[in-house]
């Protein structure tokens, strides 16, 4: 039983670990789409032919693949999530029969599975993958945002130091 508890557990950190890339992607599909709206709205009030243009329609084909590539980090991020559902066979199949119609015990079965999923889902936001039996500390990285959205090689925002309030 702990071996279970112990394996739940590494499921859980890892449906965590995924629901923050998935947040993550999140924001950068969003911050690549606003970069390409921002540039399509210059664009509408430009010559074309400029050099400039040339560049804009250049920074719109980098981040509409870019958009292509998190929509398939996602998408596999988000596939093969019914290891939940294995497990919990697995364990029930074990489970034993009451004194009841075994019609009544699989329906019951089926209702607390129904249950444990809908928690699990309400807990963490998602199924587990077999993906999440890895550790936390996934050696593939994410994609680096380009530093015009924030990225790596981008300024850390400056914080002005904050004024003491005086005693009241």
């Amino acid at each position: 039983k702990a071996d279970l508890a112990a394996e739940l557990d590494a499921l859980a950190a890892g449906c965590v670990a995924r629901r923050r890339k998935l947040q993550g992607l999140s924001q950068a599909k969003r911050a690549f789409q606003a970069r390409i709206d921002a540039a399509k709205t210059v664009l509408a009030h430009m010559d074309p032919a400029t050099e400039f243009a040339r560049a804009q329609l250049a920074v719109v084909a980098q981040l509409s693949a870019r958009i292509r590539q998190v929509d398939d980090l996602r998408t596999r991020l988000l596939a093969g999530a019914d290891l939940l559902e294995q497990i919990i066979a697995m364990i029930f199949f074990r489970y034993p029969r009451q004194q009841r119609a075994i019609e009544d015990h699989y329906a019951a079965l089926a209702r607390l599975q129904e249950s444990l999923i809908a928690d699990w889902k309400d807990q963490l936001g998602l199924l587990p993958t077999p993906d999440d039996a890895r550790p936390v500390h996934d050696p593939r990285p994410l994609p680096d945002l380009p530093a015009s959205l924030g990225g790596p090689s981008a300024e850390p925002p400056r914080v002005s130091p904050r004024e003491p309030t005086p005693p009241a």
